[in-house]
């Protein structure tokens, strides 16, 4: 389905070098519009990262509307560009702006300050319509704006598909940013107490790097077997998933965790809160109320007695689950249509085919 005509031309901010933004935005054929600022705190944390988000995204932002102002039917922002958006949005009121709501940006905003609310909600008037990367996600984005939104699912890369574990593999692996709202202050505490249990040399690997690494350091101290690992290719990534049987993702809140979805293609059995949008998918065993603890530590202990062999049938249905994901043409045109539904209203024959959250 090519893109329609009448809604040319489309913007798509790149907020985000994420290669599924990209794929995403050149399937539309959309212009890649530059977040003026973010490149200078890409990366960054602390400091500079607040910077940004504070002084340098609201200053720059109704700059950047101004410029671009009159240019575009339909733009779309990602995450953390809504700011430029919606000014783009104010600066030009007959452009549509989506929404691409695919990160912590609307739950974190509950725990802003008030004025930071105020602010915050009068960007999100100028919305028009939302694509959410999971029904979970969705749902938030529903308590704060009253327009349509729809899912789109992100998708992996299939190399993921063809991971084969290493027979006998028992190590567990986290695969996130390292950030509080990742719960891995919890996933070592799981693993420090199944490596009790079991009283086996197994090991933890942690795949990622960010703001919580210090105080996950200094959390690990005596703990042997934790291993963290920075960031990794995704070449490195599948090295290390075969050789692991668990994966733990007990975050407090998360969109659709790719990382998990790439876990469960490659055969590993994933612990995951049931606050994030792998609830979509994953059946009952592997979700963990409220991310606890305790319940993550019953849960991984009956894997790990029943091993492989005993746990072979569960990982063929997650795998079989996860397989849509892999199909990169079906969850792009599904994105497609979804951005069609909200900039122009989806022709009849689609309107089916868009998950549309009311």
């Amino acid at each position: 389905m090519d893109f329609p005509s009448q809604l040319s031309p489309i913007a798509f901010f790149e907020s985000s070098p994420h290669w599924m933004n990209k794929e995403f935005r050149e399937s539309l054929g959309a212009d890649p519009l530059p977040v003026w600022g973010l490149e200078r705190v890409k990366g960054h944390i602390g400091l500079k990262s607040k910077l940004y988000r504070r002084c340098l995204s609201p200053l720059l932002a109704p700059v950047n509307g101004w410029i671009f102002r009159g240019r575009y039917r339909a733009v779309i922002a990602p995450s953390y560009a809504l700011v430029a958006g919606a000014w783009l949005k104010r600066c030009s009121p007959s452009t549509r702006l989506i929404y691409f709501n695919y990160c912590p940006f609307l739950y974190s905003l509950r725990r802003s300050p008030p004025w930071a609310q105020f602010y915050y909600r009068w960007l999100l008037a100028t919305v028009d319509g939302v694509v959410s990367g999971s029904c979970f996600n969705a749902r938030v984005a529903r308590s704060w704006l009253n327009v349509p939104c729809v899912v789109g699912y992100p998708f992996i890369r299939d190399s993921y598909c063809r991971v084969i574990p290493e027979s006998g593999a028992r190590d567990m692996i986290v695969v996130a940013e390292l950030h509080p709202v990742k719960g891995i202050d919890r996933a070592i505490e799981v693993f420090r107490r199944v490596r009790l249990a079991l009283a086996e040399d197994l090991k933890l690997y942690i795949v990622g790097a960010g703001p919580q690494e210090t105080a996950l350091r200094r959390q690990c101290d005596g703990l042997a077997g934790v291993e963290f690992m920075g960031h990794l290719s995704e070449e490195e990534i599948q090295r290390l998933m075969r050789r692991c049987f668990l994966q733990l993702h007990l975050a407090f809140f998360d969109s659709n965790p790719l990382s998990v979805i790439e876990g469960c293609a490659a055969g590993l059995i994933p612990l995951v809160s049931d606050q994030t949008g792998s609830t979509d998918y994953l059946p009952r065993e592997c979700i963990v109320p409220s991310g606890s603890v305790e319940m993550a530590v019953h849960r991984a202990l009956g894997f790990c007695k029943a091993g492989p062999d005993g746990t072979g049938t569960l990982r063929r249905r997650l795998q079989e689950s996860v397989a849509p994901f892999s199909d990169r043409q079906q969850m792009v045109q599904s994105f497609k249509r979804a951005i069609e539904y909200l900039a122009n209203g989806a022709p009849k024959e689609f309107e089916e085919q868009v998950l549309l959250v009311t």
